[in-house]
């Protein structure tokens, strides 16, 4: 494994990675699924990329999915070996946001970047992003209350939700106005028109929530 090089996945083999995942792996299958949903809607997409360490990837589901500053990774492994390996590989001289990983692979991380004196022992990488696997949308009443309206987000409105992130810069804008314009959405509104709560997916497939000010804990379902 030693003489393995990163190497880019090429598309037409990201529905053979993305079924490795069919069995209780929704957030991984879901990552690659949105790479093969946003390659269809611009085919010369820059800067997404699917990495894995030669062939390995076949056999081990292990890969790294980049996108611009965001990087995403996962096994099937139940030893950290190729994803130590992998991240071991990729250039750490840039910033990257790290997103949606579990336990096992922030240990993995976090060994690697230890090593490679990148990373503080105080530091924690965890993610809180939200994710949901199944909704069963009978369960919900999804019209909203009297005063508030049910809508979509915009890419007007990405400077705005940018600007309530945790490190908001032009990178994440851009990331959000694509998420707003190729992913679903649901915005609510109040009886003014001012967006109070949103829910995105974003390249993970994840569910991000976000509620604005005080809204009744009955109403934020």
């Amino acid at each position: 494994m030693a003489s393995m090089k990163l190497v880019v996945i090429h598309h037409t083999d990201w529905p053979k990675l993305r079924d490795l995942f069919l069995n209780g792996n929704e957030i991984p299958f879901n990552a690659v699924q949105n790479c093969i949903n946003w390659r269809v809607r611009d085919p010369e997409i820059q800067h997404l990329q699917i990495l894995g360490l030669g062939e390995t990837w076949r056999e081990n589901g292990t890969f790294i999915l980049r996108d611009r500053h965001e990087l995403y990774f996962f096994t099937l492994e139940q030893s950290n070996e190729s994803l130590e390996h992998v991240l071991e590989l990729i250039n750490w001289s840039s910033s990257y946001r790290i997103v949606g990983i579990t336990k096992q692979n922030q240990t993995a991380l976090e060994s690697v970047l230890t090593r490679m004196n990148k990373l503080s022992s105080e530091e924690h990488l965890m993610e809180a992003d939200l994710y949901v696997k199944v909704l069963n949308k009978k369960e919900i009443d999804v019209e909203p209350p009297l005063g508030f309206r049910l809508g979509s987000l915009e890419t007007c409105h990405a400077p705005y939700l940018n600007a309530l992130s945790d490190y908001p810069n032009s990178k994440s804008e851009f990331t959000i106005s694509r998420y707003i314009t190729w992913n679903p959405n649901v915005a609510l509104f109040n009886e003014h028109d001012e967006l109070v709560a949103w829910c995105l997916l974003n390249n993970l497939g994840i569910i991000r929530i976000i509620i604005k000010g005080i809204v009744e804990e009955g109403l934020r379902r």
